[in-house]
């Protein structure tokens, strides 16, 4: 297929071993990265981390180090490395707690590379990581690259992989990626010109938690899918550290919890999901607005991604009232609709997957609010 890249192929992202003195330094100029690496109380593992970062193929040209408050000795183990890195690492110190996003986030404007790479304190990069993130987006023309990472307890003894949906390398082209998906931001590294599109302080409730505002991983996943391409790598280029403080994990919840969150979608959660949607299309609809007399390219681009994003807007309003009706008549006349609208094509195709036609047919269309409220 013409966007698909050979999982484990070793060409597609060949980097030149011999090249002239002035190629060289356009090159480097070209592939700057700036690690950004959020801390808070990371003394435990954030020397491991380090160390890694310092053993890439391609080197960083600077690592932040935005820390959130730390009280352990986090600071004074990264002030130590930093003496003999090779390369800088600024540290800032974080007046009051932004919160994980926010303190990714905001350490973003001082960065200076091209491409930026987001690092958690806890985890252990492979060496050949940021050149191959780096290859393949100058490869493909792309905004993002993720990829796939294994897991690692505690005493970094592999436990597990972490796919994160990423079944085989390929590229993703704009408005084909899962509207609501996310990947982790300790595997992205991005275009830093991502984060001049829209500023990240108008970037809307985030749909995950529905607390606060959109994480830092799920806003750079949302601009990259809306602007350009993504690039994904089947092959793990870092080690995911689980341990009893990770704010996110791999654990899996109980069958049970599972099956309940699977049963408990109401129209009230359809309806925040609809706002959220139409807040993206409203943000997206202001850059095509501000860029027709400059960049009519950008322009069309935030035009066709805001129209996406009011279509799914439009579908979740559908959906709350399947979910939330107490008549059958109304039910089958939101299912019909959503069946026309072609809301359960394919995430490529402008739906949102056969997955949510089943979830809609079986506690929408035949149980609806009559069902949830008996529980």
């Amino acid at each position: 297929m013409p966007n698909s890249l050979m999982p484990g192929s070793k060409d597609t992202f060949a980097v030149p071993e011999r090249q002239s003195r002035a190629a060289a330094i356009e090159d480097r100029r070209a592939t700057q990265v700036s690690i950004i690496m959020a801390t808070f109380n990371g003394q435990n593992h954030v020397a491991a981390q380090i160390e890694s970062l310092t053993a890439q193929t391609l080197l960083p040209i600077e690592i932040i180090v935005s820390d959130d408050g730390s009280t352990d000795d986090t600071l004074s183990i990264v002030r130590a490395i930093s003496q003999e890195a090779p390369f800088p690492i600024r540290i800032r110190q974080n007046p009051q707690r932004l919160g994980y996003g926010e303190n990714f986030l905001t350490a973003t404007r001082l960065a200076i590379g091209k491409y930026i790479a987001f690092c958690d304190q806890d985890d252990v990069w492979h060496p050949e990581k940021l050149a191959r993130c780096v290859a393949a987006l100058q490869a493909h023309n792309a905004l993002l690259c993720a990829h796939t990472a294994e897991l690692i307890d505690e005493s970094s003894k592999p436990i597990g992989f972490f796919s994160q949906g990423i079944q085989t390398s390929r590229v993703w082209l704009p408005l084909t990626l899962p509207p609501w998906g996310v990947f982790l931001g300790f595997t992205e590294v991005f275009d830093k010109s991502l984060l001049d599109l829209i500023d990240a302080s108008s970037r809307g409730l985030d749909n995950h938690t529905k607390r606060g505002l959109l994480a830092h991983d799920r806003w750079v996943y949302f601009l990259a899918s809306s602007f350009g391409k993504t690039v994904v790598l089947a092959q793990p280029l870092a080690s995911y550290r689980q341990h009893g403080n990770n704010l996110f994990g791999r654990r899996s919840p109980h069958p049970l919890l599972s099956i309940k969150s699977k049963l408990s979608l109401s129209g009230s959660d359809l309806l925040d999901h609809r706002a959220m949607a139409s807040h993206r299309a409203q943000i997206l609809l202001s850059v095509a607005e501000k860029s027709r007399g400059s960049d009519t390219r950008l322009a069309r681009k935030a035009e066709l991604s805001s129209r996406r994003w009011q279509a799914i807007a439009n579908i979740y309003d559908l959906r709350a009232a399947l979910h939330d009706s107490m008549s059958f008549r109304e039910r089958l006349s939101a299912f019909i609709k959503l069946l026309r609208g072609n809301a359960y094509n394919s995430f490529e195709r402008g739906g949102l997957s056969f997955k949510v036609l089943l979830k809609d047919l079986a506690l929408g269309l035949m149980c609806g609010r009559s069902f949830i409220e008996r529980k």
